[in-house]
């Protein structure tokens, strides 16, 4: 109930930018037989359709992964952030689907830059070498 109200809200609808950050993701190829939380998925997808959701950060895989998807022609970007720590999913050891854009099965950190206009991502290995990068522009 109180997702739902949060997202239909007027503050909501008219901020620039809309992202949820939540520990399990909707997608993701991380490990064998594991494709997301569909329970997310179910949640979050009639959302991501009337285009009231540009981006979603999760964690639980324990890897990096990028995924940018469209959705009735609403544009959602999914990251996985989940290689801060700890032991990291199996190289190679991955789900068929879904296809994610981008897996790296590294210790990571990331950065977000966020303005009206645009938001950008800079994802860095331990020794701080550029892992991956991407920008979204708004459209007005």
């Amino acid at each position: 109930i109180w997702f739902d109200e949060a997202i239909e809200s007027d503050a909501w609808k008219t901020s620039t930018w809309k992202m949820i950050v939540l520990h399990q993701p909707p997608y993701s190829q991380g490990w064998p037989d594991y494709h997301g939380e569909k329970s997310v998925q179910d949640l979050l997808k009639p959302y991501f359709h009337r285009g009231l959701v540009d981006l979603v950060v999760a964690g639980h895989t324990h890897d990096y992964e990028r995924l940018k998807s469209d959705f009735s022609g609403n544009a959602v970007t999914f990251l996985v952030v989940g290689g801060a720590g700890g032991g990291l999913e199996p190289e190679g050891d991955q789900s068929e689907f879904p296809l994610m854009d981008k897996v790296i099965k590294q210790h990571h950190f990331g950065i977000l830059e966020v303005n009206k206009e645009e938001l950008n991502w800079k994802v860095f290995g331990l020794d701080g070498e550029l892992l991956d990068r991407f920008s979204i522009t708004k459209r007005n």
